[in-house]
This record gives structure tokens, sequence and C-alpha cells, in this order.
């Protein structure tokens, strides 16, 4: 699959984007920026809606909820056989794989289309033993080319926050 660039989809709940991508944010914030340098950010992108698990469907579907039918949290899920971008790209090719939490569990079918899928435990944070054993696996498990979505769920209520981070220089 020469000529395929690997994909890293990060997304952040509850951030809004002037918190790293503005000239004047107090936060620092170095791996997001050696992130942002190498890749592509999108930082005036609307949501589909007002809550996360309609949104994500529009995100991996391009669709509006009224199209994919997921219109809240677990009371619906996508309809058998809808185009997702995981489904996409595994057919072209790609190792796809998500790492999700919150509410974008295996019931609302969004892991449909991935290669592989973990529903991870809200308590599984990006700092604490879970982040480190994926960061220590990052990115060689997964074989070329591949896309990785990784929704952080950290700042949504109630917030996990690195007992390192507790701090106004990181905002």
């Amino acid at each position: 699959m020469a000529g395929l660039k690997n994909l890293l989809m990060v997304v952040i709940d509850c951030l809004g984007s002037d918190a790293l991508l503005s000239d004047r944010k107090s936060a620092v914030t170095p791996n997001t920026d050696a992130l942002r340098e190498r890749g592509v950010t999108f930082p005036n992108t609307i949501t589909a809606a007002t809550d996360t698990m309609p949104s994500f469907a529009s995100l991996l579907t391009g669709l509006y909820p009224s199209a994919h039918g997921v219109r809240s949290l677990g009371s619906h899920k996508l309809p058998t056989g809808c185009a997702t971008l995981a489904g996409i790209l595994t057919e072209q090719g790609y190792q796809t794989a998500a790492f999700l939490t919150g509410p974008l569990g295996k019931e609302t079918a969004i892991g449909d289309g991935f290669n592989q899928f973990e529903d991870r435990d809200p308590e599984d944070v990006s700092f604490g033993s879970w982040g480190h054993e994926f960061l220590a696996g990052f990115p060689s498990r997964f074989r070329e080319p591949w896309f990785v979505l990784l929704p952080l769920w950290e700042l949504h209520p109630p917030r996990y926050v690195a007992p390192t981070c507790r701090s106004e220089e990181y905002g």
C-alpha cells in the first residue's frame, strides 16, 4: 500500500480549539503542538449535534443525525450497512482501530468497520496505566497503513486531570 499515509484522529471531548490553537492560549501543550506541526488540524469544526454520540456518528459517516438515525446517547444505533470512515478505509487496505470511551460503546455500532475496537472504561485515562500501555505499543503494533481513532473523554465531567497537570501552567 505504498503512498497511503497513516492516520491518527484524536478527538478531545469538551475542549474548545481556542485552548490549543489560539495565539493567546495559556496552557503548555508541547505534545499536542508537535502533533499539529506534523499533521492536519481542523480549528473550525462544527458539530452536527449537541451530544457526543450523534456527533461521532456524523463524523464517521458524513451524514446528519436525521440520515444516520443516531439522535441521542444510547437510544439509537447506526443502521446495518451504513458506510463509515473505518469501513471505507478498511476496504482501501488500512488497518483500522478505535479506542473509545465514554458513551461511544459497541451498542451504538460506531465500531462497525474497525478491524480492532476497544471499548475502554472511562477510568482508563490517557495519563494512567492504560495510556502508558497504549503509547508503549504505538504505532508499531499496527500494520501500515493504519487509521487509529482516539477520542479522549478526560475533560468531560467528571474531569480526570493528571496530578502533575493540576496547575495554572497547564491551563
